[in-house]
């Protein structure tokens, strides 16, 4: 997902990492969804440590983040923690019971499920029509037992929101993304130059306002400090 952004602007050494039944990685069919997203954070860092990796940021977009966190609370060589389009609390019981609906259609007609779900995580779906045709592909890919133990082990995540220094934390969320309110954040904490707000991009930030998140990752990098909450975009 990040070979479109231009992260050579960063000017810093990038790892990235197909989590488990994703891209290349392999997922097995006994793993239970019970601490799935701790699993999955424990084989982020074993590579990691047979890399030779000390100190080191981390960013991880929607499930991403919630295995950020883990490798955050699990590593102490961790340092900033980026949330791209994710949050650290737990989810509604609503939102629960969508998950695990997702796992149920998903096993039953992935083709139908994704063609349906990707387009409406873009605030103008016309707009990134090739994306989405190649995000649907992509997806198509990945296993539908991989998609739907996804999905549960997301709904049975751990609440970070008493876990996770506010101060390590970084929050870059698109002002239009439909799964998590701003207010969230704010009534959580995130302040102080830690919450950079995207103009124009809803869940899918580093496709919708590339340039405006390499602005964010560059003043978070560069540990810049401010005194308020940052909006990126005009």
């Amino acid at each position: 997902m990040w070979q479109g952004l231009p992260l050579i602007d960063l000017k810093v050494h990038c790892l990235f990492v197909d989590l488990p039944g994703h891209g290349k990685s392999e997922f097995s069919v006994t793993d239970s969804p019970q601490g799935g997203i701790e699993q999955m954070a424990i084989q982020v860092i074993a590579l990691i440590e047979y890399l030779g990796v000390e100190k080191f940021d981390i960013i991880g977009h929607s499930m991403g983040g919630y295995v950020a966190l883990e490798v955050k609370r699990l590593k102490t060589q961790c340092e900033k923690v980026v949330l791209l389009n994710s949050n650290f609390w737990t989810d509604t019981p609503n939102r629960v019971i969508d998950r695990k609906r997702v796992a149920t259609i998903v096993q039953k007609n992935k083709t139908f499920f994704l063609q349906n779900a990707i387009p409406g995580l873009f605030v103008n779906p016309n707009k990134f029509k090739v994306e989405i045709s190649e995000l649907i592909a992509e997806a198509g890919e990945i296993d539908s037992s991989a998609i739907a133990y996804a999905s549960l082990a997301m709904a049975l995540r751990r609440d970070f929101t008493k876990l996770i220094p506010l101060n390590d934390l970084y929050v870059i969320h698109g002002l239009a993304d439909r799964l998590v309110s701003a207010e969230l954040f704010k009534v959580r904490g995130i302040l102080d130059g830690h919450f950079f707000e995207l103009q124009h991009a809803g869940h899918m930030s580093h496709m919708e306002s590339p340039d405006e998140l390499i602005q964010a990752l560059k003043v978070i990098l560069k540990d810049f400090k401010s005194n308020s909450n940052s909006t990126v975009g005009n």
